[in-house]
């Protein structure tokens, strides 16, 4: 059987340059899959989480942080601390991570290709409603910037593995991404320390889908 992934294809280290149909009708589970994580309202793993964000710190060459949870987003507590520590966004603390992932897809998966399902990945109602909930939690928060999880990038990165290429040398990069996105996605993280927020009891999301509409409320009473 032919692979329609290979396009005259003459080396065993020639890159995928298009989805076979079974790459394609998979497409939409995945993002399923992070569209359900992104909206999960379970009570996360304390334990997991703070192991994760300390192993996280480390790869990155960061001091080990102090941790703090808390039952939701406290304004005034990530007002205070963003207003006298460094504020890490994911895509500085997780640079190094993300980078030896990337890497792989460069060295396996086409450019065109990569870009194909990167838009498709993030051009979707999972990216809208993370974009218009962070910016609105920004402007409630009175912080400049929060640092905002992308579900996109990970569905994107799960597909890219699950599907196309060989993911066993960056199994433990790949871990530490998924525990992060499914038990930190509440985290502001800092220099020093890491503020672990715990998801929403409920989610309320109105049809319109516009910034500013997206109704949260946690358990210790505290809504947006």
């Amino acid at each position: 059987m032919i692979d329609l992934r290979m396009i005259g294809e003459k080396t065993k280290k020639e890159k995928l340059l298009v989805l076979t149909p079974e790459d394609k009708m998979q497409l939409a589970k995945y993002r399923s899959k992070w569209q359900k994580i992104a909206k999960s309202t379970e009570r996360i793993n304390r334990p997991r989480a703070e192991k994760t964000i300390q192993a996280i710190y480390a790869y990155a060459n960061k001091p080990k942080p102090e941790i703090i949870f808390f039952d939701s987003p406290h304004p005034p507590a990530i007002a205070h601390f963003a207003s006298q520590k460094t504020l890490y966004t994911p895509s500085h603390l997780l640079r190094k991570l993300r980078h030896k992932i990337n890497k792989s897809f460069r060295a396996e998966v086409a450019r065109s290709l990569r870009i194909e399902l990167h838009d498709y990945f993030m051009n979707s109602p999972l990216c809208e409603f993370s974009n218009g909930l962070y910016e609105d939690l920004s402007e409630q928060m009175g912080v400049e910037t929060i640092p905002k999880l992308e579900m996109g990038v990970y569905a994107y990165y799960d597909f890219a593995r699950g599907r196309l290429i060989d993911g066993k040398p960056f199994d433990t990069e790949w871990k530490l991404l998924q525990t992060w996105a499914k038990e930190g996605q509440w985290s502001f993280t800092f220099e020093d320390l890491c503020l672990i927020c715990d998801r929403p009891t409920e989610i309320v999301i109105p049809k319109s889908g516009k910034p500013g509409t997206v109704m949260l409320k946690f358990s210790d009473g505290v809504s947006f």
